[in-house]
């Protein structure tokens, strides 16, 4: 969580450990059905220190560290529909911890609200760059874009101001991104 001295980790023995980093222990653990490829604490600690873990199964789960117990436990997220599984690779809260915005070997980007009990409200897919796997996932300040690297460091820009209604649109112009804010980054290449 932002304000803690607190770290997660995660692995292909399927578990999630959260850590302190002031007295180097370990504080609580979550085992998952499937080796875990990648997690995100949500930004904002009003919704109770929530951790999604993507798996290398296609599936995400939401995990609840509570101060004092060893054991976390977690709900598992609805597979997507309509695709073979793929491996999670990548995922990002947006900046309110509203939307988690999830990526894959697929090249998809998923879009789950956390106020809805993580339904799955929206998708992002590039047709010339669909099986591309994606490396990391961005938003904007404002929530309204969302950028993509994929493992060959083409950066992909979507227009997610009205992702929980439709899915989302491929912003073409980079001129209308160069001058974007983002909330944070992770991106090996762009505009920080």
């Amino acid at each position: 969580p932002p304000t803690q001295p607190l770290f997660a980790t995660c692995g292909d023995d399927k578990t999630v450990r959260v850590w302190s980093a002031k007295d180097k222990t370990m504080l609580a653990q979550g085992v998952l059905p499937d080796p875990v490829t990648c997690l995100m604490w949500a930004p904002r600690e009003s919704i109770d220190h929530q951790i999604t873990a993507g798996m290398q199964s296609g599936q995400c789960a939401v995990l609840v560290h509570k101060v004092g117990k060893h054991q976390m436990p977690f709900n598992l997220l609805t597979e997507v529909a309509g695709r073979e599984p793929y491996s999670i690779t990548c995922l990002k809260y947006s900046p309110d911890s509203r939307y988690v915005a999830v990526g894959g070997s697929s090249g998809f980007v998923d879009i789950f609200d956390a106020a809805q009990a993580y339904n799955r409200v929206g998708m992002c897919k590039a047709p010339e760059y669909g099986a591309m796997p994606l490396r990391s996932i961005q938003w904007s300040d404002d929530q309204h874009t969302l950028m993509t690297e994929t493992v060959g460091h083409t950066l992909l820009f979507w227009d997610v101001t009205d992702a929980a209604n439709q899915d989302c649109q491929q912003i073409l112009n980079s001129e209308a991104v160069g001058k974007e804010l983002w909330a944070s980054w992770g991106s090996m290449v762009g505009w920080p």
